[in-house]
């Protein structure tokens, strides 16, 4: 019995560790604020809890062109899982009138903004498109630089989408596992101290 107890508390330990490690290979997503183009103001902080699509991209871009029916069939996909939001890196081309054309052009439904606080810079963006996915912690899971059809992107979002209550229900049990194995130690030493 003694055997079971010295095993109990290193396998706790042990699983602990493994249910948490996505934080620690997962790097904060800088915060950051804009305001979309009906003139609503906004935080990346504002969506934790979902997960989050950011695309940086332009209108006059060939690619980020391509990619919107991709960001189009994920949203339609997740439904209210998922948050996308498009940063036009060129608010000195991409006007508010242009990116409302755009939304209409493309039937766009997710939130659509000009990078007016240098947000690129922030996520080290060098060419567009560029996606980061983004968990409901506000951790950066995955990234992309250049067209991104919609398979791998589904496949990364639903690795994530179930992961929250997921995670937090295993680490919940463990700990009711983990009172339960102190619970039965202090039983153990109790039963031994009396029979001395």
């Amino acid at each position: 019995m003694k055997n079971l107890n010295l095993l109990a508390v290193p396998s706790l330990i042990v699983l602990s560790v493994l249910l948490c490690c996505q934080i620690v290979y997962a790097q904060m997503a800088p915060d950051f604020t804009l305001t979309d183009i009906d003139g609503n103001v906004f935080s990346l902080s504002d969506f934790r809890g979902k997960v989050v699509l950011l695309d940086f991209f332009a209108t006059w871009c060939g690619p980020c062109r391509a990619e919107m029916p991709h960001l189009k069939a994920l949203n339609e996909k997740f439904g209210e899982e998922l948050v996308i939001i498009s940063i036009s890196v060129d608010p000195n081309y991409d006007s508010v009138e242009r990116l409302k054309s755009f939304r209409q052009d493309y039937n766009i439904t997710w939130t659509l903004a000009r990078d007016t606080t240098n947000v690129q810079a922030q996520y080290n963006v060098t060419a567009i498109p560029t996606l980061y996915i983004i968990d409901q912690n506000g951790y950066v899971r995955f990234h992309h630089v250049g067209l991104t059809e919609e398979d791998p992107l589904t496949t990364e979002i639903s690795q994530i989408v179930p992961e929250f209550p997921t995670s937090l229900t295993t680490i919940i049990l463990f700990i009711i596992i983990g009172l339960a194995t102190l619970k039965l130690k202090y039983k153990l030493t109790k039963i031994g101290k009396q029979q001395h």
